[in-house]
């Protein structure tokens, strides 16, 4: 009974997803939005200018960004494959088993009603602001500030995060054949993968682009690959029942107490469902953007959650059958039962996603503080709002935000007993900081005055009178992550509020007066923007 009751909150909840998603397109067809991609490509470029130019904003990034690299750029941030893989090092046999078959369809319910409403901002705002400029709009220069050094604060902590659990569960692997140090190992691949993604940003947005659609059919194949093998071992005899048995799955090897036990699992697997809001820092440079970055983070979403609860649960059901090994490698003895070369191409694979997903947070890092520094939010605005002209990026804002990151894993490593305590910290960090920056202008929306102005926007991804009900939702659900997230971590939590002050701090030493936000891009002539824009050629 309990089997067939978890499994239809599962598919309860994949219908939700589906029925969202029928209704955002039921409102694309009454808004009577043309697409002009059908007619010719210069055609919607000049669309997409000139709503950019709207907002006061010059065309000086390139559109690089097609519909797959939309929604791949979501697809590998939320990282299903290395996600899945952190879950497991991290989780397993700490008593947040039963989270796989019980809170994983609950979360999935979550993370739909919050996709929701970062869809529906991410399609009125094609800005590389993002919710920092969504707030702004809504809310004034107060909370628009507000909104976007507390979502700065979180990508940075959230690529602080990803490249430090992904270093950690490198070094556990490779520690009986590189032979340094547990610490020193992990500082070592954890500067190798920011070197290695910091050179893509540089790179521009022509390669990072190709980058994203080869990672994501990558990490399709791969979760596809692994599916199929554990689905080979398993066959024909699944033990489905013990997954949704308690006893079973704590008699799946020897307990051990690590973190918090199961808020940490619970926080890692919402995790997989929270690309740190990757795609809409990528509207400047992405095709009708407020049809595809919306689309393709929602489905992403989607994706997540159905390919999820398939390999989290294949997994489960493998490890109840096999003997544990060491710690790290919980996931690839499921999905490579067989040992050999399944298992170092399991770990290659793995070891991508978790680089790639870092990579997307980087990038999507370096717009925001870009887009910040273009209004004079951040200091040295000059320096960060610079854009080179043969890459086309924020090169000084990914250099910051890759430092900040270095420097904000550092000071967790070294505040924290155990690394596993360091990445809690940073995770719970991410959460907390981000969750707060999206509360702004979902909360504004609600307001009447809020509902008016988006209204105005025209907003092309909307799930109508369902947004009702969904947004109150978001709410609560942002609300009680961040709140598992603080009592997991209240370092983190203590952390938060002092990023929080000095935010505040900063908004009162620019001044109400001198800070505009986008008020002054916003008195720019058309022929202003124009000359701004001869310098960065399409």
């Amino acid at each position: 009974m309990l089997m067939w009751t978890g499994f239809a909150l599962f598919c309860l909840v994949a219908v939700a997803w589906l029925a969202a998603a029928a209704a955002a397109e039921n409102g694309l067809r009454r808004s009577g939005y043309r697409s002009m991609t059908r007619y010719a490509a210069y055609i919607q470029f000049m669309q997409d200018k000139r709503e950019l130019n709207r907002l006061g904003i010059p065309q000086q990034l390139k559109r690089a960004f097609g519909p797959f690299a939309a929604f791949g750029v979501s697809f590998n941030a939320l990282s299903l494959l290395g996600g899945a893989a952190l879950f497991y090092a991290y989780a397993w046999n700490t008593g947040s088993e039963w989270l796989l078959v019980w809170a994983w369809p609950v979360l999935g319910l979550l993370a739909l009603s919050i996709h929701a409403g970062q869809a529906e901002l991410m399609s009125a705002v094609p800005s590389a602001g993002g919710s920092y400029h969504a707030a702004l709009l809504l809310g004034g220069k107060g909370r628009g500030f507000l909104t976007g050094w507390l979502q700065l604060g979180g990508q940075i902590s959230m690529l602080a995060f990803v490249n430090l659990a992904a270093a950690d569960w490198m070094q556990g692997l490779l520690a009986s054949w590189n032979g340094w140090s547990h610490a020193a190992g992990v500082a070592m691949l954890f500067a190798v993968l920011m070197l290695v993604q910091l050179s893509l940003c540089l790179f521009g947005n022509y390669g990072f682009s190709m980058l994203q659609n080869s990672a994501a059919l990558l990490q399709i194949a791969s979760v596809a690959a692994a599916i199929a093998v554990m689905t080979a071992y398993l066959w024909p005899s699944f033990g489905l029942e013990k997954l949704y048995s308690a006893r079973s799955l704590a008699a799946a090897g020897e307990p051990r107490a690590v973190g918090a036990g199961w808020i940490m699992g619970l926080l890692l697997l919402y995790r997989m469902f929270m690309g740190s809001a990757t795609a809409e820092h990528l509207s400047e440079e992405t095709v009708e953007p407020r049809i595809r970055l919306p689309w393709g983070h929602v489905l992403s979403g989607a994706y997540v959650y159905v390919g999820g609860f398939i390999l989290l649960g294949l997994a489960a059901m493998a490890l109840l059958q096999l003997p544990l090994g060491a710690e790290h490698d919980f996931f690839l003895q499921a999905a490579a039962p067989w040992g050999g070369g399944w298992r170092v191409t399991a770990a290659a694979a793995v070891g991508v996603s978790l680089c790639v997903s870092g990579g997307s947070v980087l990038f999507a890092a370096s717009r925001l503080a870009g887009s910040l520094s273009r209004d004079e939010a951040l200091p040295f605005s000059r320096q960060l709002s610079s854009i080179v002209r043969k890459g086309r990026t924020f090169a000084w804002g990914a250099c910051a935000a890759a430092a900040c990151a270095a420097l904000l894993a550092l000071a967790a490593g070294m505040l924290m007993n155990a690394m596993t305590g360091a990445v809690l910290f940073l995770l719970a960090l991410a959460i907390v900081l981000q969750h707060s920056a999206q509360l702004i202008p979902l909360v504004l929306s609600m307001t009447r005055e809020g509902k008016d102005k988006l209204a105005a926007m025209q907003p092309l991804w909307s799930l109508g009178r369902a947004g009702t009900y969904a947004k109150p939702l978001a709410v609560a659900a942002l609300a009680a992550l961040m709140a598992a997230a603080a009592f997991a971590a209240p370092a983190a939590a203590a952390a938060a509020a002092a990023w929080l002050l000095v935010s505040g701090g900063m908004f009162l030493l620019k001044g109400r007066h001198r800070y505009e936000g986008m008020e002054k891009g916003m008195r720019l002539s058309q022929e202003e923007l124009l000359r701004t824009e001869r310098y960065h050629p399409q």
